[in-house]
């Protein structure tokens, strides 16, 4: 199908994906599942480089560590509407909505006393160690922890979009 197909709303038509691009220009819009999810596996990967090069000597720790808080401010940024590279969801992304659903869900992990960008960045950190969790259980051979990449991966997407999900301990 071309962008000049269906676009309907019907359950297992593409209409809608092509109705939402069309709607939001070229900008990726951070509604669409398929743009969360490509932003959230490019943030793990980017978290998996990062500990590939301070393994190989080419980071420090440290610098490792500053890396990830950018970056995590950085998509904090993105998913709180603070970036004029995406297209938002209105008010869930620019009036504070995931922030304060990330309160409601997410209060026993987080600091919920800090304003809605940090709230957005704290979850992305949330992200970070789940990551190095997983790269301990990869050192070990522990072949489930492909799994978990994942279910990590499709949880933070859901949690990003409003839907249920939590992130693997």
């Amino acid at each position: 199908m071309n962008d000049k197909g269906n676009t309907t709303s019907k359950a297992g038509s593409s209409g809608w994906h092509l109705a939402m691009k069309r709607a939001h220009g070229d900008k990726p819009y951070i509604g669409d599942r398929e743009e969360v999810e490509k932003l959230v596996k490019g943030f793990i990967g980017y978290i998996f480089r990062r500990y590939d090069r301070v393994h190989d000597g080419e980071m420090t720790q440290q610098m490792m560590i500053s890396s990830d808080q950018a970056a995590c401010h950085e998509m904090g940024a993105i998913f709180s509407g603070k970036s004029d590279d995406y297209t938002t969801v209105g008010d869930w992304n620019d009036g504070g909505g995931l922030a304060r659903h990330m309160r409601r869900e997410l209060n026993h992990t987080m600091d919920t006393e800090v304003d809605d960008n940090h709230m957005v960045a704290q979850f992305f950190g949330l992200i970070v160690h789940s990551v190095y969790h997983i790269i301990g259980r990869l050192a070990q051979d522990d072949e489930s922890a492909h799994d978990t990449v994942k279910e990590l991966v499709e949880n933070a997407t859901n949690i990003l979009l409003g839907l249920p999900g939590e992130l693997p301990q």
